[in-house]
């Protein structure tokens, strides 16, 4: 066995508050941050039908399900009158849950050292025993809580475990970096040419060192 230990997938979780003007807010400025389809691009200058007919448009012409409704607020209203003081403090946790997903590819068991990266540029280490494979010596997952967000993962930055493969151990993945030579084309080898070469050239040797010693005599 030897060391290889890599970084699977990160899953990133936050607190549903339940807060219609929160969530459906943030829903719905995702998803205008959401870049156009070519099928809405090439559709957008086709004639339409309830343009020539508005008489054909229904409810579902206008309807968006991320605009609040009454309905929202009252489910909201009665949520909150049925929660304690506490159960309220809970909803409005802000912090960040992350289960970090660890896969143990070299089979030998080793501890972990993450190095997080967060989005104000700021980092912290977090250093976990061996002990963390006693469940399952192949694959594990780990949650960090965290005030800020989290943009970055580095698995032993400090080289400590002999790892075999380090390119796993980022995410997200960093791009490699290589190079390539440039060669001018040559001619492919051919074992009998180059005998025969060889041959003719010992030859030629030969030869010469037989006059050089002819002339000396």
């Amino acid at each position: 066995d030897h060391t290889d230990i890599s970084i699977e997938t990160i899953h990133h979780y936050s607190v549903d508050t339940r807060d219609p003007y929160k969530e459906k807010t943030a829903k719905k400025n995702k998803r205008d941050e959401e870049p156009e389809r070519l099928f809405q691009r090439r559709n957008k200058p086709l004639p339409k039908r309830v343009d020539a007919f508005p008489e054909l448009k229904d409810f579902y012409n206008e309807f968006d399900e991320l605009e609040i409704t009454d309905k929202d607020r009252a489910a909201y209203e009665k949520l909150l009158k049925g929660l304690s003081a506490e159960e309220k403090a809970l909803l409005k946790e802000e912090r960040n849950f992350y289960k970090v997903d660890l896969k143990n590819l070299g089979g030998l068991v080793m501890p972990v050292v993450l190095k997080v990266t967060f989005e104000d540029g700021s980092t912290k280490e977090y250093r976990l025993p061996a002990q963390i494979w006693r469940r399952n010596p192949e694959a594990v997952s780990k949650l960090l809580i965290t005030e800020k967000k989290i943009i970055k993962l580095e698995l032993d930055p400090h080289r400590e475990i002999a790892d075999v493969d380090i390119e796993n151990n980022y995410y997200p993945r960093r791009i490699r970096e290589n190079k390539f030579r440039l060669n001018k084309p040559t001619r492919p080898g051919n074992p009998l040419r180059d005998k025969k070469k060889a041959d003719e050239k010992a030859k030629r040797e030969a030869e010469k060192k037989k006059q050089e010693e002819g002339k000396k005599n």
